[in-house]
């Protein structure tokens, strides 16, 4: 018989404790509490499983990257996801509410006949967490055409919780995003490289879903990045929409074209006025900051918001 010392007291070991006893009933139990364990995993502790793995490989490890390859199988799984999605979002754009869309010429434009190589971004707000695909789902729009559709941002802790939704949000052609991971997290980089190939890209640049009333939140830093860092500087062009209770509407920006290297200029100026500011006293800084807030706005705040203001405006007149 196979015996321990533990602190001088002999004991048996038994087969739920690492030893030799292989009683059928105790093989039942052994195997019934790896089925429980195997099976039972929160939310957290599948995205903390995940995290883990990803620093033992260095952390880029990409959930799943090689279901959202283009030929994944032929594409036959990505195509059959579009079209089912597609379908949804059709029929409820359509047969269960009223849509009506503002400016649809501009989006089918920059869809279908922008220039070769030139990536799109879109922008929107976020009403819900259907907002994608069905904003997408009015009448003319090819929602369901898997190699036109959009890549979409979507948060890691909502639609990548499991194995099963990891495949299926990648085959739709979705990026998981760590809220409050940062701007540098490595499927951030991922979004970079889609933009690099002149692909669609969608973003909610307020980061989580406001049904307020109020025209625009605090944005965040994400949008902003991408096109700074994008190796070809993306047309960038604001929707918004409201509704989905049996009357939509979806109002289209015009594009907007930003001069990076312009911008990165006049922040490197502004920046250095501020440290010679803080030179002569924090009370000076403060006031001139005040009589120049926009300055100090992030990358998209001035063109950005003004064209999305401008879409707000359209939206509640109608």
């Amino acid at each position: 018989m196979n015996r321990t010392m533990d602190h001088g007291r002999p004991h048996e070991k038994n087969d739920l404790t690492g030893g030799m006893c292989h009683h059928p009933s105790v093989v039942a139990v052994r195997r019934a509490l790896r089925s429980i364990s195997h099976l039972h995993f929160s939310k957290k502790n599948l995205l903390r499983r995940r995290r883990l793995q990803q620093k033992k490989n260095g952390g880029v490890m990409r959930t799943m990257e090689w279901a959202a390859r283009r030929d994944h199988l032929g594409g036959i799984p990505r195509k059959m996801i579009f079209m089912a999605v597609g379908a949804f979002a059709k029929a409820v754009a359509n047969l269960l509410n009223t849509t009506t869309v503002y400016n649809v010429e501009t989006l089918h434009r920059l869809v279908r006949h922008r220039p070769p190589g030139v990536p799109l971004l879109t922008v929107s707000n976020h009403m819900s967490t259907l907002d994608d695909p069905l904003m997408w789902g009015f009448k003319g729009f090819p929602v369901t055409d898997a190699d036109s559709g959009r890549w979409v941002l979507a948060a890691e802790d909502i639609c990548f919780t499991n194995p099963m939704f990891s495949y299926l949000f990648r085959l739709g052609k979705c990026i998981p995003i760590t809220r409050g991971g940062g701007i540098y997290q490595e499927h951030m980089n991922e979004a970079l490289e889609r933009l690099s190939d002149g692909a669609w890209l969608h973003t909610f640049p307020e980061g989580k879903v406001c049904q307020e009333d109020a025209p625009i939140r605090r944005l965040k830093w994400g949008t902003a990045s991408l096109i700074a860092r994008a190796p070809i500087t993306p047309i960038v062009l604001p929707i918004v929409h409201r509704g989905f209770e049996k009357e939509i509407r979806i109002v289209i920006g015009e594009p907007i074209a930003f001069d990076v290297p312009e911008l990165k200029q006049k922040a490197v100026k502004m920046s250095r006025i501020y440290h010679f500011l803080m030179m002569d006293g924090p009370r000076q800084c403060v006031d001139w900051m005040r009589q120049h807030k926009d300055a100090f706005t992030p990358l998209y705040q001035n063109k950005y918001n003004k064209s999305w203001r401008d879409c707000v405006m359209l939206a509640n007149r109608v």
